[in-house]
């Protein structure tokens, strides 16, 4: 798509429309994130072939149309508070520099000082009474090479570089995409420090369960079995590894590149969502005797305000993708229609997360 300078026939842009609008019918999710949007124009008229346009309100920066790549969102009529904001800059404070830790380690300095792609904030309530929910959208920088060969330095002396090309373009794109998350990051321990603030974060990382850059966001948290409580302040824990402690059968993934499949695509959320939080207010009361009853295996569910976390969530390459990233990605599991749930009251909160 970035290099296709013909485009697609209309054709193939109403078969797009089609799969996308029977993805939405099927998710039937309250909260979409949306990577890789390029003209909110298509996702309006998913909807509306969905026959879901006056159910979602359409999250899109004011001044997309078609020539940017954004991240954006759906999210069901009546859940949203107050206005979205795109943020395109890196907050205010955040530094990436040091001397090195020892007399041996040379000294770093990063200069980035925005995203490649402006993360998407809103807030929901998905309770009433009930706390207002922080959600980000993000989508960080490709593992791909970046293009280094139209650089000054890089004409100046082909002969040195041009065998490099590969080696220095990945690095460079390590270097965007880790800054991406410690910015993302940065905001995150602001907002969520010493507070009850629910948080989700959920988009293409581009980079794996384990990663770094996975862990940058997460703060790599203590993930707690049996009867154990705990909870970190601003930590975020990943559906994917909730789910394997749940299930030991771990077989989705989101991302196809030479053979490997791995997920790129992930949801983070703060203690107030999980059911091994320390905090009693966010758990469900219990009476004696009480035994938690088992759900559908493809169901996460999460109770703002009464906490709960139960049984687990996955992401899966959508059926008949043969492309090397999957065009529908986030709360699935298998093929099946089964989207990651948020409880809101009494019916579920569905969220999932989708590349245009």
């Amino acid at each position: 798509m970035y290099t296709d300078q013909t485009g697609w026939t209309q054709a193939e842009y109403d078969r797009k429309i089609g799969w996308t609008a029977h993805q939405l019918q099927s998710l039937d999710a309250d909260v979409f994130g949306l990577q890789e949007m390029w003209n909110p124009v298509s996702v309006q008229r998913a909807l509306t072939s969905a026959g879901v346009a006056d159910s979602y309100d359409l999250l899109a920066p004011p001044n997309s149309n078609g020539k940017r790549i954004d991240c954006g969102a759906l999210v069901r009529k009546g859940l949203l508070t107050g206005q979205p904001e795109w943020i395109t800059k890196f907050p205010p404070g955040f530094v990436l520099r040091s001397t090195g830790d020892d007399p041996q380690t040379p000294s770093i300095s990063v200069n980035i000082q925005g995203y490649s792609r402006p993360v998407l904030h809103f807030t929901i309530q998905p309770r009433s009474p009930g706390p207002e929910v922080h959600v980000y959208v993000c989508h960080f920088k490709s593992k791909g090479p970046t293009q280094v060969f139209n650089e000054k330095w890089f004409k100046a002396d082909k002969a040195l570089y041009g065998k490099h090309a590969t080696g220095l373009g990945s690095a460079l794109s390590t270097i965007r995409r880790t800054a991406e998350a410690t910015a993302l990051r940065f905001l995150l321990s602001e907002q969520m420090k010493e507070n009850d603030t629910p948080v989700i974060v959920l988009g293409d990382i581009n980079d794996g369960q384990h990663s770094n850059t996975a862990n940058i966001l997460t703060e790599q948290p203590r993930y707690l079995v049996g009867e154990s409580k705990g909870g970190g302040d601003t930590s975020l824990y990943t559906a994917q590894t909730l789910q394997e402690y749940r299930d030991t059968r771990d077989v989705y993934y989101t991302h196809v590149h030479q053979d490997i499949r791995e997920s790129l695509d992930h949801i983070l959320v703060s203690q107030e969502f999980y059911d091994n939080s320390k905090k009693p207010e966010l758990r469900r009361p219990q009476s004696p005797g009480h035994r938690r009853p088992r759900r559908d295996p493809g169901d996460v569910q999460v109770q703002p305000g009464e906490g709960g976390l139960s049984p687990k969530c996955g992401q899966a390459l959508a059926t008949g993708s043969s492309s090397t990233y999957s065009p529908i990605t986030g709360f699935f599991w298998s093929s099946r229609s089964g989207a990651c749930q948020l409880w809101r009251t009494r019916k579920p909160l569905r969220v999932a997360s989708r590349s245009m």
